[in-house]
């Protein structure tokens, strides 16, 4: 007898749950939905190549000029450039539902719309997470985040709290994003922003190999979904990291002096810019801002988004992004 791989599709314990005792369908609570700053902020413009942007900057803008009197002649002076690639990348996900288990439930392209809603929302978590995390160079197939763009310390835009434990770390970044600063690219050509979705219908789909067949078959409902992008730091004056920030404990914390040092150090002294952070970083902030002596720390009128207070320092909104890591190493 074929056995099936059932853990990438639904089953019967699945539907049971989703539905109550009168055999209607039970809203889902998406208790697994994450906050994800950094998808609220960057702009998406095309890129100027299929699957890549190039972007090119200056390296050298020349010696500045000579002065000279009468009679004097002056060196030739030559501005030079790099050029850099920023990868594009392609995420991409099936979802299959056996089309009689999909068809008995009481509301079948309900059923179909809320697992559809899960897998965008899991994809969009992948999506912030390799903004911040993304290594093109050992992951070839994605493109590089924050992170790895600042990977070492400096006395600039990238300094340190001090904590060095393994795996134990976590970072605030600074992001300025916008046209010529730090966008998303879509690929040339492309249509579509975001995940996209395609319903593909009943179809008959290969589930398992046996000893006697090729495979085996059953029909199911099946979607995919495509997302693709990539991060372009056209200016690397627009991004900032506090890294080395404990999570636990009394020292190492979070540290605004050296956060206004980022932003005094940033494109226009930080003009425009987000703070972004994840929980703890944020509980560590709210508990300095209880201090009605901080006037680093205000809360905003309800501009955000759904009218919400977001807490703001000195003026630069803080949003939340659950895709950074408690767990990160420390940078040197």
């Amino acid at each position: 007898m074929a056995t099936l791989t059932t853990y990438a599709q639904p089953t019967l314990l699945e539907m049971a749950k989703n539905v109550d005792a009168y055999g209607r369908l039970i809203p889902v609570i998406n208790v697994l939905a994450k906050k994800m700053g950094i998808m609220q902020i960057l702009p998406f413009f095309e890129g100027n190549a299929p699957f890549s942007h190039k972007t090119v900057k200056d390296s050298y803008l020349g010696d500045g000029g000579s002065w000279r009197a009468f009679n004097e002649g002056v060196g030739v002076t030559n501005p030079r450039t790099i050029e850099e690639w920023n990868v594009i990348g392609m995420l991409n996900k099936y979802f299959e539902v056996d089309a009689a288990l999909c068809d008995s439930m009481p509301e079948p392209q309900q059923y179909r719309n809320q697992k559809c809603t899960r897998v965008i929302e899991s994809m969009s978590q992948e999506v912030a997470a390799t903004n911040f995390y993304g290594n093109h160079a050992s992951a070839p197939a994605e493109y590089y985040g924050l992170a790895v763009r600042m990977d070492t310390l400096n006395t600039n835009n990238i300094l340190g709290c001090g904590h060095d434990t393994a795996g134990a770390c976590t970072s605030v970044y600074v992001v300025q994003p916008g046209a010529g600063q730090v966008w998303m690219a879509y690929p040339r050509g492309h249509k579509t922003l975001g995940v996209e979705h395609e319903d593909r219908g009943k179809v008959d789909s290969s589930t398992a190999t046996t000893a006697a067949f090729n495979s085996a078959m059953l029909p199911v409902y099946r979607d995919f979904f495509s997302f693709y992008g990539g991060l372009v730091v056209e200016d690397e004056r627009c991004i900032g990291r506090l890294a080395n920030i404990a999570t636990t404990g009394s020292s190492n914390l979070f540290d605004p002096n050296l956060l206004i040092e980022i932003l005094d150090n940033l494109k226009d002294g930080g003009t425009g810019a987000y703070i972004l952070v994840n929980k703890k970083v944020r509980t560590q902030m709210q508990i300095m801002a209880k201090d009605k002596t901080n006037i680093y720390y205000t809360f905003d009128k309800g501009d955000g988004l759904s009218g919400q207070r977001p807490l703001q320092f000195n003026g630069v909104p803080i949003l939340l992004d659950e895709s950074i890591l408690y767990t990160e190493d420390p940078i040197t």
